[in-house]
Formats: structure tokens, C-alpha cells, sequence
């Protein structure tokens, strides 16, 4: 079987998956392939992804590998993202447990607003005066208490 050579590889044009690939590691040191997974917006699985597009990214010389789990760009990698018209951008920080938490209670809650009193049959909600009887006492909706003899 005939070993391909770089140039039977499909070449890397705007806007494809390589083209991605390469632009997301544009500007960073070194990027393992999870980390190019996820920034690169990949739907393969890493697998995958490790055989059929950096392997051959790395064949026709846009990345290196980088011992033990990394991927870098080459200068040959860095041309054909500023060819490409790809911008030199940084990745977003990963953010702490702290921050996420903090992230976590700072979205809007839910007020059920849909579940007020919606009716427009006259009387439909006069029960809502009425209060809740508890054991021997009357509970009513304003947080007031009232016992009852028994």
C-alpha cells in the first residue's frame, strides 16, 4: 500500500474543521487535544479526532506534538492561520469551583409568575381569603395565626 504523502491531503480552507483547529491554538504555548476538543467546537470524539485531523494536521506540518499530551502550532501552522485571515486571539481563563459557585447563585431564580391568579371568572379566587386550618388553629395567607376552640 502507498504511504500518502502531504500533498493527497484535503487542504485547509476557511471556516473547515482544521481551519478551526489551527485558529483556536493560534497564540498559545501548547494545547492538549481535550482542550482543542473543546475550544475548536469538535463533535468528534478524541479518539477521533487524535487520528483523522491532528495527525493529519501534524503530517502536513501545521502542529507538532509535544510530549507527553500536548499539540503546538508550527511557523508553517501560524502562516496559514494569518493566510486564512484567522486573528490572533486568546482562550478564556478556566474559571475556579469558587467562581463557578458564585456564577451559580448569581442567575436570576425563577418567580412563577405564570402560576398568579390568571382567571377572569368573577369569584374564582375567594377561597385565597378563606384561611387553612391547621390541628386547631387558622392560618391565614397575610402569616396571621388565629386559635380555635375545640
Amino acid at each position: 500500500m502507498q504511504q500518502p504523502n502531504p500533498s493527497n491531503y484535503t487542504p485547509v480552507i476557511r471556516g473547515s474543521l482544521g481551519h478551526r483547529i489551527l485558529s483556536c491554538m493560534l497564540g498559545q504555548e501548547q494545547m492538549t487535544a481535550g482542550a482543542i476538543k473543546k475550544a475548536a467546537d469538535v463533535h468528534l470524539a478524541l479518539s477521533d479526532l487524535k487520528l483523522q485531523k491532528l495527525m493529519t494536521l501534524q503530517k502536513q506540518g501545521y502542529i507538532e506534538d509535544v510530549k507527553p499530551d500536548g499539540w503546538r502550532l508550527t511557523p508553517k501552522g501560524i502562516d496559514i492561520c494569518l493566510e486564512l485571515g484567522t486573528p490572533l486571539r486568546k482562550t478564556a481563563p478556566m474559571r475556579t469551583s469558587k467562581q463557578k459557585k458564585a456564577e451559580v447563585y448569581e442567575r436570576p431564580t425563577y418567580d412563577g409568575w405564570e402560576l398568579g391568579q390568571t382567571s377572569t371568572r368573577p369569584g374564582a379566587y375567594n377561597a385565597y381569603a378563606k384561611p387553612s386550618r391547621i390541628n386547631n388553629s387558622l392560618h391565614y395567607r397575610d402569616g396571621t395565626i388565629e386559635r380555635v376552640s375545640t
